[in-house]
């Protein structure tokens, strides 16, 4: 991520694909454009939805899931961080 609050040092790390972040947690803003609640609820919708398309329900499948989402909301999140 581009504004220094990243995954930087989760991969490898033995929780990754079973803990993850969302909202504030993983993309801080300032509250005078009210985008922190929208952004925390994008990332809920986009979460449930990876989950929602796992081929299987296996601990590969939700870690791939996971990963996918993370991609997902680090870029948007950075988009958005860096708007605000």
């Amino acid at each position: 991520m581009g504004y220094g609050i990243g995954l930087a040092g989760w991969e490898g790390h033995p929780a990754r694909g079973k803990v993850t972040g969302a909202g504030d947690a993983e993309h801080p803003m300032t509250p005078h454009r009210g985008q922190g609640l929208n952004n925390a609820v994008l990332d809920c919708h986009e979460l449930v939805t990876q989950i929602g398309a796992m081929p299987q329900r296996t601990s590969d499948a939700l870690k791939d899931a996971v990963k996918r989402y993370e991609e997902t909301m680090c870029k948007r999140g950075n988009e958005a961080v860096l708007s605000n």
